[in-house]
């Protein structure tokens, strides 16, 4: 018990006196002797730059619904589900999916709910 005891204050003391040390190659990067120098740090860009902030993109109309889409569109309004809709058009649910993708894409919505907020907003179908 006591050796143990011993060899732990032993590995105390050894981290205690280690000190940490700089490394002279990153100092020199930030003294003004450098100045000019390739020092591998990239000056940050100028604060005047204004960001333009990200956007959704929005549904333009030139960017026109095929028929098979207004047809799933209108399904999926009336609340019926990708199962459903490939039992009423005769398809595969996983053809349902890609037409019901790339519905969401071209109207930039994220859920059905989205969806058919966006499909009557832009009279894309009729009640």
């Amino acid at each position: 018990m006591a050796q143990q005891i011993l060899r732990l204050s032993n590995i105390n003391n050894l981290f205690t006196s280690i000190e940490p040390k700089t490394d002279s190659s990153v100092m020199m990067a930030f003294s003004d002797n450098n100045k000019g120098k390739e020092t591998g740090f990239k000056k940050p860009k100028s604060t005047d730059e204004k960001v333009k902030p990200l956007r959704p993109k929005e549904f333009n109309s030139s960017e026109n619904l095929t028929p098979r889409e207004q047809q799933i569109l209108k399904l999926i309004v009336k609340g019926y589900r990708n199962k459903q809709i490939a039992q009423i058009i005769d398809r595969t649910t996983r053809t349902v999916e890609y037409h019901r993708n790339r519905l969401m894409r071209k109207l930039n919505a994220h859920n059905a709910a989205q969806l058919t907020c966006k499909a009557i907003t832009h009279n894309l179908v009729k009640l």
